[in-house]
């Protein structure tokens, strides 16, 4: 579901920093913010906005995605984000 923390048990492997967020009941909270795009620039924009907004020590990672096809003739992108981060 959309906005729904993720929950990282002490020891395990992701992210490997697992221990340091905040705890609820001795479980690290994180979520995740996905961006969707049409143009590479409009993502690069959202997702620096979004990471402004992060304190030091919140951003655990970035993950990047490129999608290409073709409708009637128009070849069309689709470029994605997901940011994970400690709450």
């Amino acid at each position: 579901m959309p906005g729904q923390p993720l929950f990282c048990r002490a020891g395990q492997d992701f992210p490997s920093s697992c221990g340091k967020g905040k705890r609820k009941r001795g479980i690290a909270m994180y979520k995740v913010k996905v961006f969707d795009k049409e143009h590479e620039k409009d993502l690069e924009a959202a997702v620096n906005d979004f990471l402004a907004r992060l304190k030091d020590g919140q951003l655990i990672d970035v993950k990047y995605s490129v999608a290409a096809m073709e409708s009637e003739g128009e070849q069309i992108y689709c470029f994605s984000a997901m940011v994970i981060y400690r709450t």
